[in-house]
């Protein structure tokens, strides 16, 4: 449901919804001489949306509590919130 969720939020485009898709993938920050040149534009600005989506959400109190509802043994389905 997340990368549905991310195409939907991602902007027109192949390359940004690309980028919509690969924001869990690509690791360490999007300014780094490993990553500068690497992506096209709406490919890295796509990226940065999905970080700032998925910060957001995170940190939503719904989303903190809902997470918080989930055994710790199925944490992995949960979040990071237990």
């Amino acid at each position: 449901m997340n990368y549905l969720a991310h195409l939907f939020l991602s902007p027109p485009g192949e390359d940004a919804m690309l980028g919509s898709l690969m924001g869990d993938f690509v690791k360490g920050p999007l300014t780094s001489d490993a990553i500068s040149g690497r992506y096209s534009e709406e490919m890295t600005n796509a990226i940065a949306l999905h970080r700032k989506i998925d910060s957001y959400t995170d940190s939503h109190p719904d989303v903190r509590e809902s997470c918080n509802r989930v055994s710790t043994g199925r944490r992995r389905h949960g979040g990071h919130f237990l």
